[in-house]
């Protein structure tokens, strides 16, 4: 699903304008990329906890070259599922019937 299908899914569910779906959107996702910048976390429960993770400095051996290089320690974000997201992901659901 892309962002534009998220946010016609959105209007649809909540019969709300494309324009309104889209700014909600756009302020939700900004205040996870807010909050991840400053370090912390955001928690959904029931879906997950969106985080950035501190990846320290190593040695990197590039496929097709000799020479190794150097790369510096970094941040990166991270998503961890929660306890509801990964069972309704393993749920066994039958089929539909015709």
């Amino acid at each position: 699903m892309t962002r534009d299908e998220l946010i016609r899914s959105l209007a649809q569910a909540e019969g709300l304008s494309l324009a309104t779906s889209r700014q909600a959107l756009e302020l939700v996702l900004e205040a996870i990329g807010d909050q991840m910048e400053r370090g912390g976390r955001v928690e959904l429960r029931g879906f997950g906890v969106f985080y950035a993770r501190d990846l320290g400095a190593r040695v990197a051996n590039l496929p097709g070259t000799t020479p190794t290089r150097q790369l510096p320690a970094r941040r990166a974000p991270a998503f961890r599922a929660g306890k509801e997201l990964q069972l309704a992901l393993n749920t066994v659901r039958s089929p539909p019937q015709s």
